[in-house]
């Protein structure tokens, strides 16, 4: 006979099976998006550019992706 909980025990705990690709990633935080827009600033020469333009690559680079979907999947 299956043990009875009590209100008490609370709900149980569930652990999720998803790979990271199955359950979205959280967003990049600040702190990796300046250091993938300064290696964007290096790449280019460390030259004249425009920051905001290095940043928002950086921010659209580092967002997680969807897993792709296989059309044929029932």
């Amino acid at each position: 006979m299956a043990k009875q909980r009590s209100k008490a025990e609370g709900p149980r705990a569930v652990r999720h099976i998803f790979s990271t690709q199955q359950w979205p990633q959280s967003s990049p935080n600040q702190e990796d998006i300046r250091r993938r827009a300064y290696d964007l600033y290096l790449a280019r020469g460390a030259g004249e550019g425009d920051a905001v333009d290095d940043w928002l690559k950086a921010e659209q680079e580092l967002q997680p992706r969807e897993p792709e979907r296989n059309p044929n999947a029932a």
